[in-house]
């Protein structure tokens, strides 16, 4: 993966998204969006449209603590480490299918 990594600046990106630390609301959210966001998510096969938004959602909220109001989490949140649990699955299966379907 790291070799690819050298020539493919999407894996490069991708993996400087998960970096070496325990992964933030922030960076939950960031690997969403680098996905594609809850649609591409479903239609990759990657998880369903409505996990990845109930993620998303959970994320905003705290990237957003400033304004609760305007972002609310939804009902029965995941934790942050579920939420990362969700974030590197994801991650995992954009770089799998990133690395196999460019052979």
């Amino acid at each position: 993966m790291l070799s690819r990594a050298v020539i493919d600046p999407s894996i490069a990106e991708a993996l400087s998204l998960v970096g070496h630390e325990a992964l933030t609301w922030g960076r939950v959210y960031d690997i969403i969006e680098f996905v594609g966001g809850p649609s591409s998510i479903k239609k990759s096969g990657f998880a369903s449209e409505r996990k990845a938004a109930h993620v998303k959602r959970t994320a905003n909220h705290y990237r957003h603590l400033g304004n609760p109001g305007k972002y609310p989490l939804p009902p029965n949140p995941p934790t942050l480490a579920d939420a990362r649990v969700f974030a590197i699955d994801l991650m995992t299966k954009w770089i799998v299918e990133r690395i196999s379907g460019s052979q």
